[in-house]
């Protein structure tokens, strides 16, 4: 069994919320289209972004640029990651991550680092401990469990937001 997949549309909603604060941390919320509990593939996370948003590729754009391009994927996609975890444990569970959930998650951003750009482990896990220690702080405010909390409710109610209406519910923190 994987220990990261949501047990339930409540728990998918706080993942969602976690995956929103990373867009927002890493100021891409220009590539949103939608944040919903009912994306029309089945296999997405539910948190929807314009084909800009991922890296394709130029062949006028130098070597380096590019690499500087797909490595920048990578930290926003870990820091999604570590988010969409740390919120679903932190704020709905109230509780730290234990060691299943944590090897699970170093393994899931081993796996994208490796994918997207063949980092090898120790780069992927600085992006990792970077990730952790910038949310773990961002978690540890009541203001952020707060709008986090009104966010789930609101989306379990409604099932779909735009980018302007998810944005809203953390426009304070």
């Amino acid at each position: 069994m994987n220990p990261l997949k949501y047990e339930n549309e409540e728990d998918k909603s706080y993942g969602l919320a976690g995956m929103l604060l990373s867009v927002i941390a890493h100021d891409r919320e220009e590539h949103l289209c939608r944040i919903t509990l009912d994306p029309a593939d089945a296999e997405s996370p539910g948190i929807e972004f314009s084909e800009s948003f991922h890296y394709a590729g130029n062949p006028a754009v130098s070597a380096k640029l590019a690499w500087v391009q797909m490595l920048e994927e990578v930290k926003v996609i870990t820091g999604m990651t570590v988010s969409n975890v740390l919120c679903r444990n932190y704020v709905a569970k109230r509780r730290r991550l234990d060691e299943t959930i944590f090897n699970a998650l170093r393994k899931s951003v081993y796996d994208e680092a490796d994918s997207l750009c063949q980092l090898e482990q120790d780069e992927a896990e600085m992006m990792l401990q970077e990730s952790l220690s910038y949310f773990g702080r961002l978690y540890s405010s009541a203001a952020v469990h707060d709008s986090v909390k009104r966010f789930v409710t609101s989306l379990l109610l409604r099932r779909t937001f735009s980018p302007m209406e998810a944005m809203e519910f953390f426009r304070e923190i």
